[in-house]
């Protein structure tokens, strides 16, 4: 995977392309480290060869399993990056769209590129974080008390 950054005006934008074969969270996790990154958005459209997507059931409270073992279009891949216990903590959704024009999408566990992979990662200077919420049994996105508003 190549990065490069693309802007800068408070929040950091990088554009990262993948190449075929590379795993999508591993090399995003890499990225998210090496440039220390805790708090940001991104979006990414190309294609994988497989992916592991998961369905979290708020009744029984645990994550389905939903393997896909053919090569799909990604029609869209968005998600945050956020500290938890102090470290960075990716959360990402994905749609993939398979060959017969059907779609299948969730929370992306694990991807392999083929044939590209392209994501945009814009930073934030206000820090993120996630807190585990014992209601749901998830670790949820926290805002600041002082600047949170409500509508």
């Amino acid at each position: 995977m190549r990065y490069q950054k693309i802007g800068s005006s408070g929040d950091d934008s990088f554009v990262l392309v993948f190449e075929s074969g590379e795993p999508v969270m591993e090399k995003l996790a890499s990225f998210v480290e090496k440039e220390g990154v805790h708090s940001a958005r991104f979006h990414g459209i190309g294609a994988f060869k497989e992916a592991g997507l998961r369905y979290f059931d708020a009744e029984s409270r645990e994550y389905i399993e939903i393997p896909v073992r053919e090569q799909v279009e990604l029609l869209t891949l968005t998600g945050t990056v956020a500290t938890r216990k102090g470290e960075p903590q990716l959360h990402a959704h994905a749609i993939l769209g398979k060959a017969t024009g059907e779609c299948v999408g969730g929370h992306l566990k694990d991807a392999v590129v083929h044939p590209t992979l392209e994501l945009m990662v814009v930073t934030s200077p206000a820090h993120l974080h996630r807190e585990f919420d014992s209601s749901v049994e998830l670790p949820l996105l926290q805002l600041d008390a002082d600047d949170a508003q409500e509508v």
